[in-house]
């Protein structure tokens, strides 16, 4: 698995800007990496993650989205 799934993973972890969103999808903040807001929020990198690549968590606080995949409308 790690080896196919190498570049993904890495990706995630190297600094790959954030953007966190409330539930009815409003702007919250900008982050440099998923590492940064999962630290200073004390959440799980893994439920930013997850929620990024549009995997629904239970008791989810916050939406997150790539800042490469962000549309601000």
């Amino acid at each position: 698995w790690w080896k196919n799934n190498r570049a993904k993973v890495t990706r995630f972890h190297c600094g790959i800007p954030v953007v966190q969103l409330s539930l009815d999808g409003k702007f919250i903040k900008f982050w440099d990496s998923q590492r940064d807001a999962a630290e200073e929020l004390k959440i799980s990198q893994k439920t930013i993650r997850k929620s990024c690549i549009g995997i629904e968590m239970p008791k989810q606080k916050y939406r997150w989205v790539l800042k490469s995949n962000y549309k601000n409308d």
